[in-house]
């Protein structure tokens, strides 16, 4: 197999989600393409693989070794789209100066994947440059305007920005191109702008009955049901629908209750055994500082 054939390959699993099963295709790669990494195409494919790798262990939470494996990659061939990807990783760990170090490599009028100029929006943004992050943004929404993830992320960037008007504009066209988009329902929602005259009460109300109608309620749709569930809140609290917004809250809770392998009676079993240890602790500790007689 070439090595474009098993770039592709590895393309395709993680177009799919399939991350675990490209991991051992990302190491052949990089193990074929290393054998003569002095060629530009190998030294691409290497670079490639290091990134990759990369990517799957960003995917699966393991953010240190993510970006070992991309710093890699860019000390065989570096490139934008890496220290997008790096940016986010160093982000998501805290690391501020290595994250707007990785940034200021990027030459974004170079930059022409909109998943990678999203990429190094979102790492500003995380770290407080929400200034910073929109141009990355707007090129990316530029390249391709099809991606709701785009305009949600935008939104996000406009609010701490300080500019709602035009974090609402990129909300709107985040739910017309998905409008089922609960964060982006709940963001909207948090602007404050609801009146009696104009709000998504009926609109959120529908779309938290629909989801909480749904059988056998994965994860995601539980999330959605209390992203809806907070935004109607919102909503019903601008308009100083107290009790109401209290009553939303309540039954998405009991959802989300109702979920989860959780019982009291745990806990309850939990505390006793610490309190338990904690007073033979303390009798022992209080019999050792007695007086001998």
């Amino acid at each position: 197999m070439t090595l474009e054939q098993q770039h592709h390959r590895v393309l395709g699993l993680i177009n799919q989600n399939q991350w675990i099963e490209a991991h051992p295709h990302i190491v052949n790669l990089i193990r074929q393409a290393g054998a003569d990494e002095a060629a530009a195409k190998r030294r691409y494919f290497h670079a490639e693989g290091y990134f990759l790798l990369g990517m799957v262990n960003a995917e699966i939470g393991q953010f240190n070794k993510a970006t070992q494996c991309i710093e890699q990659a860019n000390t065989i061939l570096r490139r934008d789209e890496y220290d997008a990807y790096l940016a986010k990783c160093y982000a998501l760990l805290g690391d501020t100066n290595l994250a707007m170090q990785a940034i200021d490599r990027i030459d974004m009028k170079q930059l022409l994947e909109p998943n990678a100029l999203d990429t190094a929006g979102v790492s500003l943004s995380r770290i407080g440059f929400h200034d910073h992050a929109l141009p990355y943004f707007e090129k990316a929404i530029g390249l391709n305007n099809t991606r709701y993830q785009y305009f949600y992320n935008y939104g996000m960037s406009l609010k701490f920005a300080g500019q709602f008007s035009a974090a609402k504009t990129a909300y709107d066209k985040a739910l017309a191109l998905y409008p089922q988009h609960a964060p982006s329902h709940f963001a909207l929602a948090d602007l404050g702008q609801a009146t009696e005259q104009h709000n998504n009460i009926e609109r959120l109300e529908t779309l938290l009955a629909d989801a909480t109608n749904q059988e056998g309620l994965s994860g995601k749709v539980v999330d959605d049901v209390m992203h809806y569930a907070h935004a109607l809140a919102l909503e019903l609290q601008q308009l100083k629908r107290h009790e109401d917004a209290f009553t939303v809250l309540v039954n998405a809770k009991a959802v989300k209750a109702a979920t989860l392998n959780y019982s009291i009676d745990a806990d309850k079993a939990l505390f006793a055994a610490v309190r338990y240890t904690l007073s033979s602790q303390v009798k022992k500790s209080v019999s050792s500082d007695s007086p001998s007689r």
